[in-house]
């Protein structure tokens, strides 16, 4: 069995069998950076739905299994699920839906345990993988007229508008392409096919999808790039990210967390990121930061917001989607201590921040506009997409 991807959780290979109380399962874990993190997955076949249980231990047992725990209580509809390399015929889109996580032993958080269950969503073969745009009536203080836009990896292909109402289809073009961090993006507008909320069609393979997705971090207070002693030896991927060996040194591409759910409790700085746009939240202060990818320099370069005496005082992460995040941002005026609310939704592969008014604010303040405007979207059609699948035969001529 190849190595496998949840999202963007990798499980391991190396089959063994389970001969527990369950029905008989395919086990498979692997020990990432030499050993340190074991990691097991086991599929029952049950009428209607995969199980997915195993062991995390090592170093990073904690942070792994909360990332499944979060991912499979979380409400994404659907994600992928599918090996590296080769195919299985288990790969396919599935809907997360319940798990359980523990320690084995209650006194080393090095070993975790997890219990969780995927329900069958189709395979590239029965189902297109879809971006529903849902059009909405929000203000945009910023708005300046422009088209509304979001983003998808170019690894995408036979990408197309359709109609779920009237059965429409058209080709969708890209508008243009930028460079992400992971990829590059095609960006398009839901406003270019003849009809209304329309969803965006294609087919991409199950492991080239989440790279350019959004994505929640928390830092735990630490660099996202882990380091240690190597050994001349060729590295394989691990849960934290791809592992290579750089000189003398492993280096692990994550060892922040993935964020799947809302009400999470940070351990460090919150970050929401596009792939382009990169929000930085220090905890507990609440102070923002904004990075916008350079791709001349590989990195993320710090943006200078506007001068105004407006700050962040609060945020709630509301929503967290594949294609897009949203948050609602509490900011202060420091000299009048006046406080006003925005929504801030962040969409794969902008950017920008579209900030629109909660229907319980009034107008935004020039000062709080002066100070969000270098990262602000003039778009004034607001859209909110999100990931699903569509199933091929609704789209049949």
């Amino acid at each position: 069995m190849t190595e496998r991807l949840l999202h963007a959780v990798a499980v391991p290979s190396d089959s063994q069998t389970d001969t527990g109380s369950r029905q008989q399962k395919r086990l498979a874990k692997q020990g990432a950076l030499q050993s340190d993190v074991p990691y097991a997955d086991a599929i029952s076949p049950q009428p209607g739905q995969q199980t997915l249980v195993g062991q995390v231990r090592g170093k990073f047992a904690p942070i792994h299994a909360q990332m499944i725990d979060e991912l499979l209580s979380s409400s994404i509809p659907v994600v992928p699920y599918a090996g590296r390399e080769g195919q299985d015929t288990i790969d396919g889109y599935y809907a997360p839906e319940t798990t359980q996580q523990s320690r084995l032993d209650p006194r080393e958080e090095r070993v975790q345990q997890f219990d969780g269950v995927l329900a069958p969503k189709g395979t590239r073969r029965s189902h297109w993988r879809a971006v529903r745009t849902n059009p909405q009536s929000d203000d945009n203080p910023f708005d300046a007229g422009a088209a509304p836009e979001l983003g998808l990896s170019i690894r995408a292909r036979k990408v197309r508008w359709f109609d779920d109402v009237d059965g429409g289809l058209e080709d969708a073009t890209a508008q243009r392409t930028v460079e992400g961090e992971h990829d590059h993006i095609d960006i398009y507008d839901p406003e270019e096919p003849s009809f209304g909320k329309p969803l965006l069609i294609y087919d991409i393979p199950y492991t080239e999808e989440y790279p350019t997705d959004c994505v929640v971090w928390d830092t735990y207070d630490r660099e996202k790039v882990y380091r240690e002693p190597g050994d001349g030896a060729t590295v394989g991927s691990a849960t934290v990210g791809s592992a290579t060996v750089g000189g003398d040194d492993v280096r692990v591409a994550s060892q922040w967390q993935r964020v799947y759910l809302t009400d999470h409790e940070y351990r460090g700085d919150m970050v929401l990121e596009t792939d382009r746009l990169r929000l930085v939240i220090d905890q507990p202060e609440d102070v923002l930061r904004a990075y916008r990818w350079d791709p001349a320099d590989g990195q993320y370069a710090l943006l200078q917001l506007g001068a105004s005496d407006w700050r962040l005082f609060d945020v709630d992460v509301t929503s967290i989607g594949l294609v897009r995040l949203k948050a609602q941002f509490e900011f202060e005026d420091m000299s009048t201590g006046d406080r006003v609310n925005l929504n801030g939704t962040l969409i794969r592969g902008l950017d920008n921040v579209v900030w629109t008014e909660p229907v319980n604010e009034g107008a935004t303040p020039q000062g709080l506009q002066d100070r969000l405007a270098p990262i602000a979207s003039e778009t004034g059609s607001i859209i909110e997409p999100s990931g699903d699948v569509i199933k091929r035969t609704e789209v049949d001529r």
